[in-house]
């Protein structure tokens, strides 16, 4: 029916974070929907490679996979405890997001960055940027690019 929203894991159990993607991209449909408004065009983020970042800012943690029961020859997938998904979102390393960790902030020696309220990150001053890349070298998401 019009209106009528549903949702499940069948799209794809895997990664928390393809349920987090899946469930943001079904909110922002779903709000555009109510709004009346054109629904946001589907971007796909770039892929960040392990060598953009900086991997020994991560504390090293197990992931914690997703239980199987067998009943006959069906397979289905019983999911994570809540201790589980807690443990699993502590091992997301942000990958290609900001997550004002400030470390950019720290190693600029130009005060390019300008701290903004929270949840809106930094605010680079591009007239003060002598192009040291220690942001960009330092930053351990991947997030800051030279070009």
């Amino acid at each position: 029916d019009e209106g009528t929203f549903s949702g499940v894991d069948a799209v794809a159990l895997s990664y928390v974070t393809s349920s987090v993607s899946y469930g943001r991209r079904a909110a922002e449909l779903i709000d555009a929907y109510l709004r009346g408004k054109q629904a946001p065009p589907f971007e796909v983020p770039a892929v960040i490679r392990p060598e953009r970042m900086k991997l020994s800012y991560y504390k090293p943690a197990a992931r914690h996979d997703v239980t199987h029961r067998s009943e006959g020859e069906a397979e289905t997938a019983v999911g994570l405890s809540g201790a589980d998904v807690v443990e699993e979102a502590k091992r997301c390393m942000s990958c290609g997001l900001c997550f004002d960790c400030e470390t950019c902030w720290m190693f600029c020696q130009n005060a390019c960055f300008e701290r903004l309220p929270k949840g809106q990150h930094f605010r680079i001053k591009l007239e003060l940027c002598n192009g040291c890349k220690k942001c960009g070298e330092e930053c351990p998401c991947g997030y800051i690019e030279m070009v």
